[in-house]
Formats: C-alpha cells, structure tokens, sequence
C-alpha cells in the first residue's frame, strides 16, 4: 500500500472498529439510559418532533426552533434528529449520529498530531482518544 493512502486506511479503520464496538455494546446492553442519556435522547426527539412539519419561511417557526434548547448548542440534537428521521427512533438508532461526529473527532485529533509532531503521534492520538473513555473508568 502506497504511503499516501495508509493514514487514512488505518484512520478509517479505528472508525469502523470503534462504530463496530458501538453497535455491539448496545445490542448487549439492554439497560435504561442513564440520566445525561436520556436527556439527549429527549433533546434530539424534540427536534425531531419539530422538523416533521418545517415552516421554513416562517421567522416565528426558526425562533421556537432555536429556542427548543436552552443550555446545550442544538447541533448534536439535530444531527441525532435527521438520522432518527432516517433510521427511526431510539436510543440505539440516534447513537448513530455520535459514530458520525467520532469520524469528525479522529480527523481532527490526527491532524493536531500531525500538524504539531509528527504521523506516528497522529496515528497514536486518534487511536486513543477512541480508547480513551474505556480507559478513564
């Protein structure tokens, strides 16, 4: 393999390995979501709730939109809300979003390591900032 082409492939696969030992955790954990679970859960259903029937030229629509939530920046919620609209819902099904913006997350670790070190740092961050909350605990 051509050394322009493997970053990527291992990247690319620390985030399929990681979205892989998602779905398994949650096909095998059937408990209730805990507390901050839940209440993302409820902030990405009520954007869902609100985007199934979009008034979009409407000033007074998009100020309730916005005002939906008051403490958390809705971008996560609405990501959550569009791949519920697709998958359905669920708490396993809006996680989906979440393998989405860990993408985000290793690109960006690895280019941070990239950019102030070297490759190998990158390779290395972006591999355990995936680790990382398994190790916290």
């Amino acid at each position: 393999m051509k050394r322009r082409f493997r970053d990527p492939v291992i990247l690319g696969l620390i985030w399929l390995g990681s979205g892989f030992c998602d779905r398994i955790w949650f096909a095998l954990d059937h408990s209730v979501p805990a507390w901050d679970q839940a209440d993302y859960l409820t902030g990405s259903l009520n954007y869902w709730q609100a985007l199934q029937h979009p008034q979009w030229f409407s000033g007074e629509w998009w100020n309730s939109f916005w005002a939906i939530s008051s403490k958390v920046p809705p971008l996560t919620y609405i990501i959550a809300a569009m791949v519920q609209q697709l998958f359905g819902n669920g708490p396993e099904l809006a996680t989906i979003a979440l393998v989405l913006c860990s993408g985000v997350l290793i690109a960006s670790v690895y280019g941070l390591g990239l950019v102030l070190f070297n490759r190998q740092v990158g390779l290395w961050a972006a591999g355990l900032v995936m680790l990382l909350p398994g190790l916290y605990r």
